[in-house]
């Protein structure tokens, strides 16, 4: 931005026009024509008035100079406000700078740290075009929305160019997320509680300092975001919106703990929803009861439709995790292969690679629009590694329990009877 101030530089303009006469009139009607114009060579008083010939003189009074051009009988006078000459280098009244003389003006009059960049224009006024912020001296300037003293990509409200970022739903961070797991580190310590969760899914009282992030999937495919227990130094919480500003749009929201009233609740959280082609959703990073610190965010968008890109979860803590997800469009590529469900699973399906941070009984509930069918294995396209199914038939309820065994994935399937398709919300506890 060109930042400039004007001045008026009082210049007057006066025309004269003169006719000297001559002679006298005789009578009530006579004129003395030859003393009024004189003669083609000059005439009465040869080059005074009246005469061709061209004078130029100049008259100075103590506040103003006065040039003035005569021609034939007419006269110009243009008058200049003494000491208003643009163009000498010299500070004159009425002037803001000239030439290289700014009278002491720089780009610190606007709050810029680094002086330099003023500059006059022709006109000598004052041009702060050149001046510039900079960027990281913990200083806000000119330019900039925020200045936390440093230039680094980590997420912590303030870009690497002090624009802000994550701190609102107009300023919320950008992820064309591309298949595979994208990681960003980050901090809520520097931001402030701008917003809340609804109190529900096991969320309440985010307090703490919360980024928000808009999540385009550059495919349609499933968005997991975790933040890793041994990646996050405070008590955070996870969720997701449909509509960056509306918190009734809230779709999931995760906050870990874990059992027997330990004091260290730092991290954990696991949120997962299938998204659409073209579509963006809202995560937000925020605390509970106040809290804000350093996280590493993983984000992963996979296909889920076979065992060549499941949809990876890594379980921690004791809260019940929720997913959302559909297999409508999907292919039908397993089927259970032993009892109790022997032959079902004949619908289209989607496949999850579960981790577990401790060995447990873990329970996986899925409610669907259709009638499905849960079952999971030890070993992804291997249907001889079944290991439990549930096909209820006359419910669109099914549920599973596996013993997993720490860091051991097992492959959770979600299926549908006789090609039934659809969406659905899986629940994981233990």
């Amino acid at each position: 931005m060109a930042w400039s101030r004007s001045s008026l530089r009082p210049w007057k303009a006066v025309s004269l026009f003169s006719i000297a006469l001559g002679g006298a009139f005789s009578g009530a009607c006579s004129v003395d024509t030859e003393g009024l114009f004189g003669d083609a060579t000059g005439g009465v008083g040869g080059t005074g008035q009246g005469g061709a010939t061209n004078d130029t003189s100049s008259m100075t009074t103590a506040s103003m100079t006065t040039d003035v051009t005569t021609t034939g009988s007419m006269s110009t006078v243009t008058s200049t406000a003494a000491g208003a000459m643009c163009g000498n280098d010299a500070l004159d009244p009425g002037e803001e700078c000239d030439g290289a003389a700014l009278g002491g003006a720089t780009c610190a009059d606007l709050g810029f740290t680094n002086p330099a960049g003023t500059k006059c224009t022709a006109s000598c006024t004052l041009d702060y075009g050149d001046c510039l912020n900079v960027c990281g001296n913990g200083q806000i300037e000119p330019n900039e929305d925020c200045d936390d003293g440093n230039t680094s990509e980590l997420l912590d409200g303030c870009s690497k160019t002090c624009k802000a970022l994550g701190t609102s739903c107009a300023a919320a961070v950008p992820v064309a997320l591309s298949l595979g797991t994208t990681k960003i580190a980050g901090t809520t310590a520097l931001a402030d509680d701008t917003f809340q969760s609804q109190n529900a899914m096991g969320c309440m009282d985010t307090t703490g300092g919360d980024l928000v992030l808009a999540i385009s999937p550059t495919e349609a495919g499933f968005v997991t975001a975790w933040l890793p227990r041994a990646s996050t130094s405070f008590d955070s919480v996870l969720y997701v919106r449909n509509t960056c500003d509306d918190a009734a749009s809230q779709a999931l929201c995760n906050d870990n703990y874990l059992q027997g009233g330990s004091n260290n609740d730092d991290g954990g959280e696991l949120v997962s929803v299938y998204v659409p082609a073209g579509h963006t959703i809202y995560l937000f990073v925020d605390g509970y009861a106040g809290e804000s610190g350093t996280f590493e965010l993983s984000l992963d968008l996979s296909k889920g439709d076979n065992c060549a890109d499941p949809v990876p979860l890594t379980v921690e803590g004791s809260s019940d995790i929720v997913l959302l997800g559909s297999t409508a469009g999907f292919a039908n590529d397993a089927s259970t292969t032993t009892t109790p469900c022997f032959g079902a699973g004949a619908g289209p399906d989607v496949v999850y690679q579960v981790t577990t941070a401790s060995s447990d009984t873990y329970n996986f509930a899925t409610s669907a629009s259709f009638n499905s069918v849960t079952y999971a294995r030890s070993s992804c396209g291997d249907s001889a590694t079944q290991l439990v199914c549930d096909s209820p038939g006359l419910s669109n309820d099914s549920d599973v329990d596996v013993d997993a065994t720490t860091n051991v994935p097992t492959y959770v399937w979600v299926d549908g009877t006789s090609g039934a398709s659809g969406t659905y919300r899986l629940t994981i506890s233990h």
